[in-house]
């Protein structure tokens, strides 16, 4: 699929450079830190993505650090929103989740808004496999906002793991989940 986007890319003359993000939701970063990952997930746009004539984000925008990137990402990139359910049920099941805020709520129904959505289709349970597979054979670079520890199937560490095993360049904003700090 990759190399089709890019062929693709290449026969309109306009190549994208798609960075992946995967992070922590609010149950490990805590809310009070948003101001401050805000300004590192900013930096670390900027340091990634210099010099690329296109920007696409991708992401899963699930709560805390992928809607906080969808909401943060400069000004032209686009956004490629890679859901685990339906956009209406997929809002629903962030709705329910612990640590969400109206405001939260607001930058995910901003984003939806505005993005490409690709739905990672699956029975009657999130495809969290399916976004993370999607992010690895479709992204140039990955930026993940990480504890460090390992975690589940599909989660940071293992799209990390599996990136780093597959040779795509990767850039780690670290943070300390147990303070929730970034």
């Amino acid at each position: 699929m990759q190399w089709l986007t890019r062929l693709c890319a290449g026969m309109t003359g306009n190549t994208t450079f798609r960075l992946g993000i995967v992070g922590h939701r609010w149950n490990k970063l805590g809310q009070t830190d948003m101001p401050r990952l805000t300004r590192r997930l900013a930096e670390a746009f900027a340091q990634i993505a210099d010099g690329q004539p296109g920007v696409t984000l991708v992401c899963g925008l699930a709560e805390g650090t992928d809607i906080l990137a969808a909401a943060t990402r400069a000004e032209g990139w686009g956004l490629e929103a890679v859901l685990a359910l339906p956009p209406e049920a997929w809002r629903a099941h962030v709705a329910r989740q612990g640590g969400v805020t109206a405001a939260e709520l607001s930058r995910l129904d901003a984003a939806l808004a505005v993005a490409e959505i690709v739905v990672v289709p699956q029975a009657d349970a999130p495809n969290y496999a399916g976004v993370a597979d999607h992010l690895l054979q479709t992204c140039d670079h990955i930026l993940a906002v990480w504890d460090g520890a390992p975690g589940p199937s599909a989660g940071t560490y293992d799209v990390l793991t599996r990136a780093r095993a597959a040779g795509l360049p990767c850039t780690v904003v670290q943070i300390t989940a147990a303070a929730g700090q970034a």
